[in-house]
This record gives C-alpha cells, structure tokens and sequence, in this order.
C-alpha cells in the first residue's frame, strides 16, 4: 500500500472512531463509494479495534488517532517514563495526547522551574517525514518570541532517540474547556481574540503559518493570558513536508482552501481564526457534520450562520470581523492579521457599543481598508462615511489610513514564494517590469523606486530592511504564480514601519488570457499609489506589448533571469525565453528589447564583439517595431557607449529623454557618455540634473559622488555620500563610500572610523575588504588578515579576497598559511577564467598567485595572455610589475611599474606595498620615481 492512500485510511479511521459505532456503516457507504478494498480496510482496523483496544492504542498514534479515555487511562499507569529523568528533566506527570505527540509535565532539575516536555511517539521515530515535521515544530515555535506565543526553551533527543521539545508549562486550561463550559462574554472573547491575533501576525511575519488553530490549540493562563500552542502543522517558507492533496489540520477548523489539499498563506490562519472567534460566542464552531465528507462540503459550499442571528446582543461589527474572516475566497479576506487587529482594537476602544456598531455596520465586508480610529470624534466621522472613497479622502486629511506626500517605494517578493527557479524567474519578471513602470510614472518628485539590483545586492527580503538600507516608506510586495489553468498576481502596499498592509490588489486571469495583463499592471500601481497619469504617459508605459497567447509569460521569465544574468546558466535561459516569445509573437517589441539587453549582458561576460553586434541589432528592430520605447533607446545607448560610438549614444539618450524627459536613467547614461569623451562640466551637469528632478533620491547623489571619486575630487564626493547618509541615516554603504575617500585622502583613522560604523549596521564582505586594506596599507597585517578572514566568511568564494588574505599572512610572517590562501586564490581565479578566456582582470592577478606559487611557467603564461590584450588599467599594469619581481626579473619589473605610474597608478601604493621593498631600493626606480613626481600636480 503506497504512503499516500496510508494517510487517506489514517485520517477516514480518526473520523471513524469519533462517531458512535451506529453512524459508522452509513459514514463507510459515503465515504468509500465503490472502492471495496477501501471500505474492507476500514471496516478491518474498526473490528479490530473493538476487540483489542489496548493493542490498538498504539495504532491509534501511528494514524494520529486521540486514544479512547479507557485506553489512555490504562497506559497512563503503566508510562515507562514516569519518575524517569530525560536530560535534565524528571517527568512527573502525563498532560495529554494529540496526533504529533505526547506531553508530560517535567521538572528542571537545572533551573528549578516546572516545563513540559513534548515527545514524538515511539512508532514515528522511524517516520523521517514525522521527524522532519517534529523538528519543524520546534524551529517554528523557538524563532518566535512573543507573549502570546508558548515559550520553546530547547529541543532534544533521548537516549534511545526520541525526540523532545522542552516548553513552558502553564497553569490554566485551554479554550476549548473554557468554551465546553458556556459561551464566553463578548468582553472576555474579544480580548482572547485579540491576544491571538497578535500572536498569529508575530508568526506570519516570520513566515510562519499554524494551520491549526483551534480552542484546544490555545491556553488560558490562570492571569487571563492567551498561549497559542503547538505549532506542530506549521508551515515555514521553503519547506513543504506534507504530501500533495494530503490535508493537515482539524476539519472543523479548516480553510476550504486546506479542506481541498490546495496550497495555503497565512490567510488561511485568518479563516481558522473566525472560526474559533465564532464557537467563543456562540459555543459552536459555524460548520458542524456527523462525517467529514458532509463538513467538507459545508465549508466549501455553504455559507456560516450570522453571528449577529446567534446572538443579538452582539456589536454588529464583531459579526462584520468573522464574516470577513470566513470569506471563501482568501482574497476576500482580511489581507493581514495586521488589518484584523485595526478592526478588533476599534470594537475594543474607547466609546459605547452604539458607536462601534455604527463604524462596523458601515463597512463593507468585501474590501480591503481596515478602519482605524484615534478618538471618539474620528469615529464619528468615520461611522458616517463609511469606507466610500470621500470617507477615505477625509481618513487622509486627519491622517488615518492614507498614504504619503512623497512615495519613496522598494518592489520585494511576497516571503515565502517562489521557491523553484522558474517561478522566482517568472516573479523577478513581474517585480522588474514594475519597478521599471513605477521609476517612469510621472510626478517624479514625489515618487521614487529602488532598483532591483540595488534591492538583490544588499540582499532585502524584507519591507523593515528595505526602510533601514534605503530610506523607504512604502514597499510593494508581489506574489505572482501561475499553472496550466490560472495565472495571478497579488500585490500588496505594506509601511514598513509597521508592517500593516495598507492596499492590495489582485489580477487574475486563465492561464491563456494572461498576456494582456501589461496595462492591468500599470493600471493597478497607478491606482495603488495614488498616481493620476495622463494619456500619452500610459501609452508610453504600454508601448510595445503583446496579445498573443504565451507571449508575454515567455517574455516575463526570461526578464526574470535576465535579473539574475551572473548566475548559473540564467543568461541562456534568458535567451532561450525571449527567443520563444519572438516565435510566438514575431512583433512583440519588448522581447526583441529584451534580446538586445540579453546580448548586451553576454559582451560584458565574454568582451566577444559578436554579442555586442547582436545587441545592437535586436535593440534597433524592437525600435523599427514601437519607437516610444524609452528603455530601449537607454539599453542602445549604453551599448553604442561601450563601442566607443559616443555621437550616436548621445542621440539614443536624447531620444530616450524626448519620449520620458524625466527618465533619470537615460540623463546617467549621458552623464557616463559625457564623461568618456571627457567633456567633464557637461557630465556634471547630467548628474545634477537628475538630482533636480528627484532631489530626496539619495541614488543621486550617490552617483554624483562616484563620478567625483573617480576624477579623485575626493571632498566633493565626501560631500555628495553625506547627502546619502542624509537621507538614508542606516545605509552601510554610504559609510563604506566615506570610507574609502578618507582613505585617499590618507586620512586612516576617518576611514577606519567610517568602515566600522557601516560593519556596525550590517556586516558585509565588501565593508569588511576595504577596512583590511586600510589595516594593510596602515602595515597592520595581523589586523588585515583578520578583516579578510571576516569577509570571506559572509562570502568564501571571492578569489581576490583570498588572494589580499594570501599577502597579509606573508607579511605578518605566517608564510604556510599565505601558501594556501594563494592556492585557493588561483583555484577560484581559475574557475573564472573558464567563463571568460580573455578576462584581463583575472588574469592580472593570477599572474603573481602562480609567480608566489613558485610556478614559473603559469606565471609566464598568465603574463602573455594578458600583455597580449595590451592592459591599459594602472592596476593590471602594476601587477605585472609584481610578477616580473616575483620572479626574479628586475629589469621588466622596473619597466612595467614606470608604464603604471604613467597611466596614473598612485605612489601612496606603491610605498605602501611590502613586495616592492626591494624594487624602490633598486637605483633604477630613483629616475621613474622622479617621473612621476614631476607630473603630479
């Protein structure tokens, strides 16, 4: 018998033997249908349950049965593990049984404290799905701290193997005792609901969905506190340990998406809360069946009883929350437990039950702005508009509920999705399109958005992280997926502040009509934010779309990879994708454009000319085919740029700009196309006029700050990073940025001072770097060493920090391990020269590795590969000076470093650098040195 119809007989007998044996022939007749050999197992395991309940106890554990009263009691006595000691802990007492595991009351013999210790059942320990989910559990419940949430203090293994997990133990009883005793009060209902609800959003904003929540799942402290327990059926992003169509849950508590085996988000939290928010009240749950194919259809099918009916002394908006909750469609639900908490904070706030229930009564149960009230005024006010968009007009004006002046916006994944590398592909899609979209909307002053690579390379997940690393106020979540049948996006407007949802909005289409979706998108982000735009701006933000069927789902993927272009063989299947969206729909602009972008990023990998002319070509067809694409005209410009075309690339930029004269990317591209052909004021100007158009963007200013760096105007960019910092207090990287100018202004102790603020705000391997060279250069090799290390244990495959490591152990005299960080240098630099044969960066260094690798002949190799692609960077010029005096050969050492300090490589460097101790004392260097004194300023 395969696992799959196992499970399925497990949960039909744990339905079985909670009927009486009468109802159980007519629950088979229903439920197995014609499947004989289903209903002859059944009927098997019930026989022999009535006649060996004893021997079936432990049946009962493994098909995650509640043992009978008589059964348990009689095991009770017999518990091997009573009076026993597990750690250190002697268990004392039994506390009950459920279908992931048994619970006993323990002492701490360490702490002196009385915990509960929870245990897998002995049959499952050779389960590994039942060990994964076990061990789930505890990672689930242990990263949540909140006081509404039950305290996991370890998790552990006995000798044998079982596994446990020590919690706190309370004093109290659960709710559904509570709820067996009488319908509770409304006062005391809302403040346990309330308790709950806090304690659910704290787990779903670490991901984290319960799946069971039920009275019996939550503990009533003796001082009134609200213990969410067991999060045994938790589910945590990137883990899905229940098999397919398999439901877990309690039925009656169940979402019909999870009834149906369907996936769930925490919406699904939110459903089994109005549940159990329902049974407080009316001491019932709202869906009750003798079998669970009756209930199954109840909760799929029929509508729940009015609160309002049950009880008519009820506020009327506590019938409005639970009919919210109890929504079918989880997109009709309460978007968040945030949103929920708001509504149920009003029922709990100050001013008679008259005026709650005109607020709640005036709301309508179908959409998505939770009413949020400071005063009995307000209330007033808000009771007599109702949620009609003149009352939320007025919300804003008194500051409830509206959005920002000026809308500083990250686009971020929904967490917890897109986990396969074609879905997160297909979602990295959407987000660039949108991001691309929101960067052109127009009113530019007041709404700028983070780019995606900014967003990847800092590694934000979050909305909260996004806020601290780039000043945001507004993050745009997105949740897009699709199958066969249906394709959807959500999107979610969340302040990250707090995190409360703030708009969403949903597009669903069949799987086959999905390629229109373009205009629904700008449409739905215009009206998000609150952004009016005019005619000619929307059909600039549409241009180039397509209608074919399977077009732009092509198209979307490969955008997604094209994300993502550094990684794997993502810029193949970038390819691939845009290539299948042109034998789609042979006029589709935009994946012609994307091409171009694709064959654009392929010439930056491989510097193969080929690539470059492929970009160029596709660029100009998408053009032929829709020439209002702004974009487009940018990505050509930046190719013609590189191709040393800078006349034609200033005219692509121009086109750009006349089509979307407040497109900041393509003034960048003019700036960097000004600044190649030297025309330096012109470059600045582009700068600044970018910073005009968005003057709080600090990507401005940090792009103006570069440009200084670069033509070493260092207190001009020392001034342009404060701006940043300005403006994003918690941004790492500006520090880092300061940093590195106090260092070429031989200011070390400023620059150590910057280095180590931006490491105090968030460790990154690159901050790390920069705070080891400045150690380096200081002649602090002990120091160096440790930073590097520092920065390769964030990230180990770096082979130039490996390589700035191998230097600093050789020179504070640890020369074993300098051998092998070179090792391991010229391992990974190999690794890279793979992709990239011609790869002059790499093999500039490479050079010295195998040179103090005592390889002279890769040492020599590596030299003619490189001086045959004649190197122009001062860098790579002095490195094969390094080689050369590495190996021995003073005369072309001396020759190569007068070649850098001509093309402008610094003296501090130079001086500083241990390995050319016996170059500067050569009296061949003292006329090079006097040349190079004469051209500084």
């Amino acid at each position: 018998m395969d696992a799959v119809t196992w499970d399925k007989i497990g949960l039909l007998f744990d339905e079985a033997l909670s009927m009486p044996p009468e109802k159980r022939p007519a629950f088979l007749d229903d439920v197995c249908g014609d499947d004989a050999a289903l209903r002859a197992e059944l009927a098997s395991l019930l026989n022999a349950f009535d006649e060996a309940t004893a021997y079936l106890g432990d049946l009962a554990d493994a098909l995650r049965v509640p043992l009978p009263v008589t059964v348990s009691a009689e095991r009770e006595a017999a518990d091997p593990l009573l009076g026993t000691q597990v750690a250190h802990y002697v268990i004392r007492e039994r506390l009950g049984r459920g279908g992931m595991g048994v619970v006993y009351r323990a002492e701490d013999s360490r702490l002196q404290r009385t915990v509960a210790l929870k245990f897998l059942p002995p049959l499952w320990t050779e389960d590994e799905r039942a060990m994964a989910r076990f061990r789930q559990e505890a990672k689930a419940a242990s990263a949540l701290d909140h006081p509404n949430i039950c305290t996991i203090y370890e998790i552990n293994e006995t000798p044998g193997g079982r596994l446990f997990i020590a919690m706190a133990c309370y004093e109290g009883e659960t709710l559904k005792e509570k709820i067996a005793r009488e319908p509770l009060p409304v006062e005391t209902a809302l403040d346990y609901a309330l308790q709950i609800a806090k304690g659910l959003a704290r787990a779903h904003r670490s991901g984290i969905i319960h799946r069971d929540i039920k009275p019996a799942n939550v503990m009533i402290t003796e001082d009134g506190r609200a213990k969410i327990l067991d999060f045994g059926l938790a589910k945590m992003p990137d883990m899905n340990l229940t098999r397919p169509g398999v439901t877990m849950g309690t039925p009656a508590y169940m979402s019909p998406e999870q009834m149906r085996g369907a996936p769930v988000d925490h919406r699904s939290d939110v459903w089994s809360f109005g549940v159990l928010v329902h049974e407080m009240i009316a001491g019932s749950p709202p869906f009750q069946g003798d079998y669970q194919a009756a209930l199954e259809y109840m909760v799929v099918n029929e509508s729940p009883p009015s609160l309002s009916d049950l009880r008519p002394d009820l506020p009327t908006g506590l019938a409005h929350i639970v009919a919210l909750c109890l929504e079918k469609d989880p997109e009709n639900r309460y978007p968040a437990m945030e949103d929920l908490i708001a509504d149920l904070e009003v029922l709990t706030s100050r001013g008679d039950t008259s005026e709650m229930r005109a607020v709640m009564a005036a709301a309508s149960p179908r959409r998505r702005a939770p009413v949020l009230v400071a005063s009995v005024a307000v209330l007033l006010v808000a009771a007599a508009l109702a949620l009609t968009p003149a009352r939320e007009g007025v919300l804003n004006l008194l500051g409830i509920g509206g959005l920002p002046g000026e809308k500083h916006v990250v686009v971020l994944a929904e967490q917890g999705t897109a986990t396969s590398p074609t879905a997160r592909a297909f979602v990295d899609g959407i987000i660039a399109a949108m991001t691309d979209d929101l960067s052109r909307m127009e009113d530019t002053r007041k709404l700028w958005v983070i780019p995606p690579d900014l967003v990847r390379r800092d590694s934000v997940v979050t909305p909260a992280e996004a806020a601290r690393a780039f000043g945001v106020n507004l993050a745009l979540t997105v949740d897009a997926s699709r199958d066969a049948t249906h394709a959807r996006i959500g999107l979610k407007l969340i302040e990250p502040a707090s995190g409360r949802v703030l708009r969403s909005a949903t597009i669903s289409r069949p799987a086959g009509a999905f390629d229109a979706v373009q205009e629904d998108l700008v449409r739905e982000l215009a009206d998000l934010l609150d952004v009016d735009l005019i005619p000619t701006r929307r059909r600039s933000l549409t241009a180039g779309g397509t209608a074919t069927p399977g077009a732009y789902e092509f198209y979307t993927q490969g955008r997604g990879y094209l994300q993502r272009f550094g990684e794997g063989d993502n810029l193949a299947a970038a390819i691939t994708l845009f290539e299948q969206a042109i034998r789609t729909d042979s006029l589709y602009a935009l994946a012609y454009a994307g091409l171009g972008e694709a064959f654009w990023r392929k010439y930056e990998q491989t510097e193969d000319v080929q690539w470059i002319e492929q970009a160029e070509r596709f660029c100009e067809r998408a053009i032929e085919l829709n020439d209002r694409l702004a974009p487009v005209y940018v990505t050509l410009g930046r190719i013609r740029t590189a191709r040393g075309q800078y006349g034609s690339a200033i005219g692509d930029f121009q086109n750009a700009l006349a089509r979307d004269s407040s497109y900041t990317d393509a003034i960048g591209g003019l700036a960097l196309t000004y600044d190649a052909l030297g025309r330096l004021d012109e470059a600045e100007a582009a700068y600044h006029r970018a910073i005009a158009l968005k003057p709080d963007y600090w990507v401005g200013y940090r792009d103006l700050g570069r440009f200084y760096f670069k033509h070493a105007r260092y207190e001009d960019a020392i001034e342009q990073y404060q701006h940043v910092l300005a403006l994003t207090p918690l941004n790492a990287r500006a520090y880092s940025n300061l940093g590195a100018m106090y260092f070429y202004l031989e200011k070390p102790d400023e620059a150590i001072d910057m280095f180590e603020r931006a490491l105090a705000i968030k460790p990154d391997h690159t901050i790390f770097a920069n705070l080891a060279t400045v150690n380096y250069y200081e002649g602090h090799y002990a120091e160096a060493a440790e930073a590097y290390e520092q920065a390769l244990a964030l990230q180990g495959n770096n082979y130039l920090t490996w390589g700035y490591l191998a230097t600093a152990y050789e020179w504070s005299g640890q020369p074993e391990q300098s051998h092998r960080a070179h090792a391991r240098a010229a391992e990974l630099a190999e690794e890279r020269l793979t992709f990239n044969p011609r790869d002059a960066e790499v093999l500039s260094h490479l050079a010295p590795y195998y040179a103090y690798l005592d390889q002279p002949e890769k040492a020599h190799t590596m030299l003619s590969r490189l001086i045959a692609l004649r190197p122009k960077a001062p860098s790579m010029l002095s490195r094969v000076a390094e080689t050369y005096e590495r190996l021995g050969d003073r005369r072309r050492a001396l020759e190569w470093i007068d070649r850098a300090l001509e093309s402008g490589y610094s003296l501090v460097d130079i001086e500083g650098y241990p390995g050319f101790d016996a170059l500067r004392a050569d009296p061949g260097f003292e006329p090079i040195l006097e040349r190079a004194k004469a051209r500084r300023p």
